[in-house]
């Protein structure tokens, strides 16, 4: 493929582009990972694909093809021209000699493309596993276990985010050494096999932006080594992390000797008050004091001293003084008020030991912490 010539809405041009910025190399020493590969079929159809050989994006949209071709180009070059035009048909034209000129009224910008032989491989993105879910509901669910995913960590699998499909459940886990994110949901298999699968925290972070609130589904395949994704007019697919996860079921109590009900905005509002207090540089740990009496919440920095308290329903003989990192109070707050409830459970044994946080109401989402030393 060398000439292309293709006409296309401004707006719906630069939509398509958008997404596949996110598998564009950033810098590179090889030129056609910085690149978005344009493919203009006879069937009236642009294909634009980005692909960093960790992940990739592909778009289509139909527009109107005066003659089929294909090149690259680069892709945040491409990304801002289209950007700055105005609103209209935009014409993308390529030449022999692989000059891509983009025009739009009065408006022309020219491109050294390069020949799509360049362009590295695309793994195969058809799965012999799959499933569906909803894309408000597979963004939610990403989106209550993503910051528990470690950034960096000498064990592969503690940076990604653990998907077990098996008995029309899919349960989602995030770990990072410290604290422990699980979402369940009921789903359809379309195979009915079970899979369990790691995919990097990084893939996590671009689905959640790439998908909408909608209901309509997504199709997830599985490959040995590839996860796809594909919704709307596009496929999102990246590699999986090559490990095996932590066998994180036994950190999970099976009993607890104190249970607190607490209403989760007051929660929120008093850890987010008393962490106005914290040098980010110590990170001194919010005490917690949970008794009959209530929730009380202190800490003493060399910035100053907050104390908070509320009423809560306290199930348990004694009071229990526990420490913890408030910014992992907030995302476990955060992250079970994702279910709608008003209302969090935390359940303890020891100050010693992890506390436990899940939604009053609904029980498919569960985070534990770990205290620290007061």
């Amino acid at each position: 493929m060398t000439r292309m010539f293709i006409r296309a809405d401004k707006s719906v041009l630069q939509e398509a582009i958008t997404p596949t910025l996110c598998a564009v190399a950033g810098k590179s020493t090889t030129a056609a990972l910085e690149c978005l590969m344009l493919h203009a079929t006879e069937e009236g159809i642009l294909e634009i694909t980005g692909y960093d050989l960790n992940k990739g994006v592909k778009t289509r949209l139909p527009v109107l093809v005066l003659e089929a071709g294909g090149v690259l180009v680069n892709g945040s070059q491409l990304n801002a021209f289209i950007r700055s035009l105005p609103d209209g048909e935009v014409s993308i034209a390529t030449d022999e000699r692989l000059v891509t000129t983009i025009s739009c009224k009065k408006s022309k910008f020219e491109l050294h493309g390069i020949s799509v032989d360049s362009f590295p491989t695309l793994p195969e993105l058809n799965g012999e596993k799959r499933f569906e879910l909803e894309q408000g509901l597979l963004k939610k669910m990403c989106q209550q276990v993503i910051f528990s995913v470690a950034q960096i960590s000498t064990k592969p699998h503690l940076t990604g985010v653990l998907f077990e499909i098996k008995e029309n459940n899919c349960r989602l886990v995030s770990c990072d050494g410290y604290r422990l994110s699980i979402r369940n949901e009921a789903i359809s298999l379309m195979t009915g096999e079970e899979m369990s699968f790691i995919v990097p925290g990084k893939t996590i972070g671009e689905l959640i932006k790439l998908l909408d609130e909608s209901e309509e589904k997504v199709n997830v395949e599985l490959t040995r080594k590839y996860i796809i994704f594909s919704f709307k007019e596009m496929i999102f697919f990246s590699r999986l992390i090559e490990d095996t996860y932590t066998v994180y079921q036994k950190s999970i109590p099976s009993e607890y000797r104190i249970q607190a009900k607490v209403e989760l905005s007051e929660a929120m509002s008093s850890v987010e008050r008393a962490s106005l207090v914290i040098d980010e540089k110590t990170k001194s740990p919010l005490k917690c004091t949970l008794s009959h009496d209530g929730y009380m919440i202190n800490c003493v920095t060399a910035n100053g001293r907050v104390d908070e308290e509320f009423s809560i329903e306290f199930q348990g003989d004694d009071a229990i003084e526990i420490g913890f990192n408030y910014r992992f109070l907030l995302d476990a707050f955060r992250g079970a008020g994702m279910s709608g409830d008003n209302e969090v459970m935390l359940q303890l044994n020891s100050p010693t030991l992890p506390m436990i946080i899940r939604p009053v109401d609904h029980d498919e989402y569960l985070y534990l912490v770990l205290p620290i030393r007061l």
